[in-house]
């Protein structure tokens, strides 16, 4: 599922490097957020998040823990992988989104994340059976 050229894709812009590519379906989205996963778990400095045309789609794995006003239209920005977790910033301001500086900020500084966020085992745990179901499977 890997574009030969995705390890060349990568851009910087204001001092973030990124990467985008184009998964067929569910399944290689899901390979993708393994991926992310495990090279967040020994990088300390390291956040990424992972959207589809749909925004969010990992807070789908994270809906039965999180509060009443994350709506899409107040998701923007909140969902990332960082320590090989899946994690919500369930900061302030909750009628809007984030911007990209605003959770990069509230990432940086905050002295433990962990607690001032939404550590979503469950949405890890649903990622990792995910991928490893549809290895078994497909």
């Amino acid at each position: 599922w890997w574009d030969e050229n995705a390890l060349q894709n990568w851009r910087q812009s204001n001092g973030i490097i990124y990467n985008e590519f184009e998964a067929i379906d569910s399944d290689e989205e899901y390979l993708a957020v393994l991926a992310l996963l495990e090279v967040t778990s020994n990088k300390i400095e390291l956040k990424a998040r992972i959207t589809d045309s749909d925004g969010e789609f990992l807070l789908i794995e994270a809906a039965q823990v999180l509060p009443a006003w994350l709506e899409p239209e107040t998701s923007a920005f909140r969902c990332w992988v960082l320590h090989g977790q899946i994690v919500v910033l369930l900061n302030e301001p909750h009628h809007r989104g984030l911007e990209l500086n605003e959770a990069l900020e509230y990432l940086t500084l905050s002295a433990d994340i962990h607690a001032k966020s939404r550590c979503s085992l469950a949405a890890t745990a649903a990622a990792y059976r995910r991928v490893r179901f549809n290895k078994l499977y497909n």
